[in-house]
Formats: C-alpha cells, sequence, structure tokens
C-alpha cells in the first residue's frame, strides 16, 4: 500500500511500506495461532528522494509506527499498540525488523481474525507531513 507522497511520486521525497510480518517463538509467517500466544509484528518501510538521506540526518526527525488489528469475527474490541518515536539513522533509508518489531503479549488478541495494518508518522515538532500504509496480513486466534 502507498506512502504520502507515494514511492517514486515525488523526485525531493517520497515513503512506502513494504511488508508486515508477524513471528513467534515458532517461527516467521505464524498467522494462525492459538490464544495466549506471545508474537512479533514489524513492519518494512523506505524513503527515497533527494531529501530523504538529509531527512533522516535531522537529530529532532523520528518516526513512530501504530500497529491496528481490526476484528472480522465477533471480538467487538479493535487493538492498537504504538512503537517510538524512534530515532532515525543518518542515510538510511530502509527500515525494519527488529527496528520496527513490536511484541504482543499473550491473550492481548481475542479467539478471532483481525487484519492487521501498519501506519508510519513522523510526530516531529511540527509534525512532517507524511505516512507509509500497509494492511494486507489476516491473523487468526484459535
Amino acid at each position: 500500500m502507498p506512502g504520502n507522497p507515494q514511492l517514486g511520486t515525488n523526485p525531493f521525497f517520497s515513503l512506502d511500506a513494504t511488508s508486515l510480518d508477524v513471528s513467534t517463538a515458532t517461527g516467521p509467517a505464524a498467522t494462525v495461532m492459538p490464544f495466549g500466544t506471545q508474537f512479533d509484528i514489524s513492519v518494512t518501510w523506505q524513503l527515497a528522494g533527494i531529501l530523504a538521506v538529509w531527512f533522516t540526518s535531522q537529530p529532532t526527525d523520528v518516526y513512530q509506527v501504530l500497529y491496528s488489528f481490526e476484528s472480522l469475527t465477533n471480538d467487538p474490541d479493535d487493538t492498537n499498540a504504538n512503537t517510538g518515536p524512534l530515532p532515525l539513522t543518518p542515510s538510511q533509508l530502509v527500515y525494519a525488523a527488529p527496528d520496527t518489531t513490536l511484541t504482543i503479549g499473550g491473550g492481548t488478541l481475542n479467539v478471532g481474525v483481525y487484519q492487521a495494518s501498519a501506519v508510519v508518522t513522523f510526530p516531529t515538532v511540527p509534525p512532517f507531513p507524511a505516512s507509509a500504509f500497509i494492511s494486507n496480513l489476516l491473523i487468526e486466534v484459535f
């Protein structure tokens, strides 16, 4: 799912979230799990454009990731969890696990099916008007 401004659409600055991954103690891609299983979720996102390296070198620029789990079954409680704010690394244009990893405690999600998504934002002062989105992962808790 594209970022805003979408990767490659602006020669000065653009970004995109390219993958959303789940892993448990049993390994990666564990998207079907018994209730009570602790798991990690992470997003891979990237920056591009001639200002991207400059942007990452500003000591006040940080990013955060909002992970959301929307119930597609009977659970009325959607769950949101944040990472950050986290520092950007000078000249680093791709961010992924372990930097973007968040551990979701066992029992946080009730039995059901959830659509997971991630939104990467830049909560600097003032907030930087760019974000990256991804929502392509289903998780089943049984």
